[in-house]
């Protein structure tokens, strides 16, 4: 699956990487290599967020703990919204 391209990044001022192994974690380093994922559309106004680095999914379960999948599951799902200026939440 294919998405757009793109960095997240949250406004304490860190981007999400996730390593070779698996691990996410925030950085600010801006020129990390593992910075990019894809943001793929998988239904209305829903996203799944794929390491363009790994090929690992981001996941989060009920509890709201965030892990990587190797597959995509239910919890790769993310509501995106998308306002006026272009941020997408």
């Amino acid at each position: 699956l294919k998405g757009i391209v793109t960095r997240l990044y949250c406004r304490h001022g860190f981007y999400l990487q996730m390593l070779p192994d698996g691990t996410m974690e925030g950085t600010k380093d801006e020129s990390s290599s593992f910075l990019q994922f894809n943001l793929i559309p998988v239904g209305l106004r829903i996203v799944a967020i794929q390491s363009t680095k790994t090929g690992l999914y981001v996941a989060m379960n009920s509890e709201g703990y965030l892990y990587t999948s190797e597959h995509f599951t239910p919890e790769c799902k993310f509501k995106e919204c998308v306002f006026e200026n272009y941020y997408v939440t």
